[in-house]
């Protein structure tokens, strides 16, 4: 049976540019022969007292074991409904399924669900081409920061300056060329799912909360105690999460280009840099992904400098 056939989305309504709302229609007869498929498995390997393993009624195993095997069958159609959309080119960074279906997952009705699909603007007009950085703005930056510390009074800082200045100058160079990469990007926060700046602000904010606990006092008097203009931090925050999803659309972008992958060295070369505690706790797709989005903000740092 085509699966195709049997799951459609009977309305796509774009509600921003960051959401999409979608109605889907998943057949009966596709609940069906998932549900029959588990409890077929469940049949094969659960026992029950007076069977013989393998041998116990469909009927009565399906009986014992029905949360599990919906559940099972749950978790097959949401996954069979993400791949629906990724199969009709919408990319999205996050789908929530707008109720849970689990008590709808039965053998005598269609399940109709909404869904909405937060997705990633798309790089336009974008040429990497124009992107230049005055070399004589490198050394301005050197400067200042020369002076910064001469001020303070950091000579610790100050003759790790003097013997790294090539380093510096490299690392001055790199970040002016990312400045410049997200310039020419436009993206606006109208643009951005909501619940990226929402989720990180909350998260940024929890942290100092936390903070100011350990030490005693409150988040209010911490934010006084630092000097720290509340309502500016929230918008250095929003500013984070645009940049940050800038600059993983133009590498990936970029990756997409020029063919960029990730070796098998490569992975070996990151894990070797990681200590057991980061190890234990590594999540293989995030480490790749990560590895390809350096790997691809380099090649394209190069490629401008090249040019320069």
């Amino acid at each position: 049976m085509n699966k195709n056939k049997l799951i459609k989305i009977t309305e796509k309504k774009q509600d921003s540019k960051s959401k999409i709302i979608l109605e889907l229609k998943i057949d009966k007869n596709f609940v069906n022969d998932t549900i029959d498929s588990f409890t077929n498995n469940f049949v094969k390997n659960k026992e029950i007292k007076g069977f013989r393993k393998g041998n116990a009624p469909k009927e009565l195993i399906f009986k014992r074991y029905k949360n599990e095997i919906l559940e099972e069958s749950y978790i097959k159609i949401q996954r069979s409904v993400v791949d629906l959309i990724y199969d009709n080119d919408i990319n999205p960074l996050r789908i929530i399924f707008n109720e849970q279906f689990l008590d709808k997952v039965n053998k005598d009705n269609d399940i109709h669900l909404t869904i909405t699909c937060y997705i990633k603007p798309t790089l336009e007009n974008f040429d990497i081409n124009s992107i230049k950085v005055e070399k004589d703005l490198i050394n301005k930056k050197f400067k200042k920061e020369e002076e910064k510390y001469k001020k303070d009074n950091n000579k610790e800082i100050l003759k790790d300056l003097e013997d790294n200045k090539e380093r510096y100058l490299e690392n001055i160079y790199d970040n002016l060329i990312i400045e410049k990469i997200l310039e020419n990007i436009k993206i606006s926060k109208n643009e951005i799912p909501e619940y990226l700046i929402e989720e990180h602000i909350q998260k940024s904010l929890d942290n100092v909360d936390e903070f100011a606990k350990s030490m005693g006092i409150s988040t209010e008097e911490y934010f006084k105690r630092s000097k720290i203009d509340k309502e500016k931090l929230i918008k250095d925050l929003e500013k984070e999460v645009i940049d940050q999803l800038k600059l993983d659309i133009f590498t990936e972008n970029i990756a997409k280009n020029n063919k960029i992958e990730v070796s098998r060295e490569d992975i070996n070369e990151q894990i070797q840099n990681m200590d057991k505690d980061e190890i234990k706790n590594i999540n293989p797709e995030e480490l790749v992904y990560n590895i390809r989005y350096y790997k691809s903000l380099k090649y394209a740092i190069n490629l401008i400098k090249s040019k320069s």
